[in-house]
């Protein structure tokens, strides 16, 4: 059996200083997992993670990607 789950994020935020320090901030995430069940009691997992933040001010922009893979056997 083959199921799997996607989750989709946005915020935008500002954060307000003097002149050229207020920062705004548009951050997107996204994950997506898939999960197989091989037997009864084992499961392969596939999840991928991404992160970017874009900031007006270079110092606070951030970019993450991951990818797990996992295999769970149940006794």
């Amino acid at each position: 059996m083959l199921q799997g789950a996607i989750t989709i994020g946005y915020t935008d935020s500002t954060s307000t200083g003097t002149g050229a320090l207020t920062s705004q901030v548009q951050s997107i995430s996204l994950s997506a997992s898939l999960f197989y069940r091989l037997s009864e009691t084992t499961t392969v997992n596939v999840i991928e993670n991404y992160y970017n933040a874009m900031s007006n001010l270079p110092a606070n922009g951030s970019k993450t990607q991951q990818l797990t893979v996992g295999l769970r056997k149940s006794f």
